[in-house]
Formats: structure tokens, sequence, C-alpha cells
């Protein structure tokens, strides 16, 4: 149970709260994702998110991969490319 201004707010078996908008989610009538996290048998982590919370949270977490990835990637290309001109100099 969880306390709310001094009322208590029951959390069902059948409801667990979304990760990305802290709303609750009905397990049995709302389409939803378990993202589990394990080490060999054991749950590290097993965050809930409405289906399309995840959707965009994901999407998110992709593009910010991706663009780690390019600035990285363009640093290297500068640099090689900065070598090849003082080469030709």
């Amino acid at each position: 149970m969880k306390m709310v201004k001094g009322k208590k707010q029951v959390i069902s078996v059948n409801e667990k709260p979304c990760e990305v908008c802290k709303k609750k989610i009905d397990l049995d009538k709302q389409k939803y994702v378990l993202l589990g996290t394990y080490d060999k048998k054991k749950p590290l982590s097993e965050p809930y998110f409405h289906f399309f919370c995840f959707d965009d949270w994901y999407n998110q977490k992709v593009n910010e991969k991706a663009e780690n990835k390019l600035q990285g990637a363009m640093k290297r290309a500068l640099g090689m490319l900065g070598q090849v001109t003082k080469k030709m100099i």
C-alpha cells in the first residue's frame, strides 16, 4: 500500500505504474509492455509501460543513441581529414 496525502492507495496485483507517464496500467484491460532486465535468473528491474508510452520512449532512446554514434563518427572523420590535409601540405 502507498500513502498519498494521508490516504491509503491500494495498487492491486493487476495494476502497475507506467515508467513514463506514472499513471496506473490496468494489466487486464490495457495494452502494455513489460521490459525485464535480468542477471542470470534474478530480475534486476521490470518496468511497465503503456504501449504508446513505450513506443515514444523507445524511439527517443534510439534517436539519442544514433545521434551519439553519429557525433563520434563525425569527430573521427574530421580528425582523419585533418591528418590528410597536413600530409598534403
